[in-house]
């Protein structure tokens, strides 16, 4: 005689507690919450762009009291710093700590950058002339001009980040460039994409354009010293431990 077995329902011996409904908001109440998040991005948009506007007026007035040749490095230095100094500490530096910046720095930026300008304007010149010579030879003085734009692009912050003596600061953003091809490969696609949006719309340059592109260069360069410090430090790390 088989045995039948027969599942039972388990039972609990007390009542289960009413569900908790959560009282639902009402349509205003729904359309205010939408209302104040809507206002909070439009005023951190307008905030910031009302920031690169400072930038980039900032850079224009003391590169040209600098008489532009000797003005646009302090001024391209003073404008990396501000930005840095917004990044971190969250506030919005007045247009006095630009000058002041640019006046400490007027020299030690001449010395660092408008040596690799005129480089550049040099390797520039070249990769001109050899368009019309050779399609490789391009290809190979392009390269070199990429790194020497990007090697460029990276001194200021450099210089806003790092204390190192003035004759290393070219070096160490040239091997930087070259160890980092990803990362560079970003800043120079955020730098292309300034170019082209100046280019589409030349009334940028003037307002917003300079602004941008050093408060973006800027970010991206911090984030990546930052990765590049903790990469470097990691393996220190252990040997420290097992000391």
């Amino acid at each position: 005689m088989s045995r039948l077995t027969t599942t039972v329902p388990r039972s609990s011996s007390t009542p289960s507690p009413a569900r908790q409904v959560p009282p639902r908001r009402s349509g205003a109440a729904a359309r205010a919450s939408v209302s104040k998040g809507v206002n909070t991005w439009v005023v951190a948009v307008a905030e910031f762009v009302t920031w690169i506007a400072k930038v980039n007026l900032a850079w224009i007035v003391l590169t040209l009291m600098g008489g532009i040749v000797l003005g646009f490095a302090p001024a391209a230095f003073a404008a990396v710093a501000m930005c840095r100094e917004r990044l971190r500490s969250g506030h919005d530096p007045r247009l006095g700590e630009f000058f002041a910046t640019w006046r400490r720095d007027f020299w030690r930026a001449n010395a660092v950058l408008l040596p690799v300008a005129v480089v550049d304007a040099l390797i520039v010149t070249a990769f001109t002339l050899a368009l019309q010579a050779s399609v490789l030879l391009a290809i190979v003085v392009g390269i070199v001009v990429l790194v020497a734009v990007l090697a460029t692009v990276l001194l200021p912050v450099l210089y806003a980040n790092y204390a190192i003596s003035l004759t290393r600061y070219v070096p160490t953003a040239t091997r930087f460039v070259l160890s980092n091809p990803v990362s560079m490969l970003l800043l120079a696609l955020t730098c292309a994409a300034v170019v082209v949006a100046s280019v589409l719309v030349p009334a940028l340059v003037v307002f917003v354009s300079i602004g941008a592109w050093v408060q973006f260069s800027t970010a991206l360069c911090l984030s990546f010293f930052h990765y590049n410090d903790e990469r470097l430090a990691a393996p220190a790390a252990p040997d420290a431990r097992s000391n």
